[in-house]
Formats: structure tokens, C-alpha cells, sequence
């Protein structure tokens, strides 16, 4: 997506029709590049609230995810005096 030129349309049909893969691959795909940060949607409304477009941003790498700031979810935490 990165390699196509900024004004290239994109949707889901037409990543599809240039891939190998499917549109449910595709669709897939895209879920989990937004999960990982790596792509944000954002709907476009017309005047009167109807849908028009979705502008979709794509980063080389995954955004920072701010609300964690210096203090990343842990899952298996480690005691802070272990015992050896």
C-alpha cells in the first residue's frame, strides 16, 4: 500500500484485484494492521450525515500508542524484590 502513488483509490475490491489474495483475505489484512497500529480509518460524511468515503492513513511502522505512555500493560508482571 506504501508503494502505491498517494492518489490511488483504495478499497478493499481493488487491493484484492491487484493481489493474489482474496477480499476476505484482504479484509483480514486490514484488520490487523489497524489493531497494530499500522493503519488508521476514518469515515468521511457528507453534509446531511450520509456516508461518502473512508480516508485510510498508513505508517511504515506502528503508531505509539500514547495512553500507555511510560507504562506499558504487563502481562506476567515480575515481583519487584524476587527471591532467588
Amino acid at each position: 500500500m506504501l508503494s502505491l502513488p498517494p492518489e490511488w483509490n483504495f478499497t478493499l475490491q481493488r487491493l484484492a484485484y491487484i493481489n493474489k489474495e482474496g477480499l476476505d483475505a484482504i479484509t483480514t489484512v486490514i484488520h490487523e494492521l489497524e489493531q497494530a497500529e499500522s493503519i488508521t480509518r476514518n469515515r468521511i460524511r457528507y453534509e446531511k450525515g450520509l456516508l461518502r468515503e473512508m480516508e485510510c492513513t498508513v505508517y511504515s511502522s506502528p503508531k505509539l500508542n500514547v495512553s500507555y505512555g511510560n507504562n506499558p500493560i504487563v502481562e506476567n508482571p515480575t515481583p519487584e524484590n524476587p527471591t532467588q
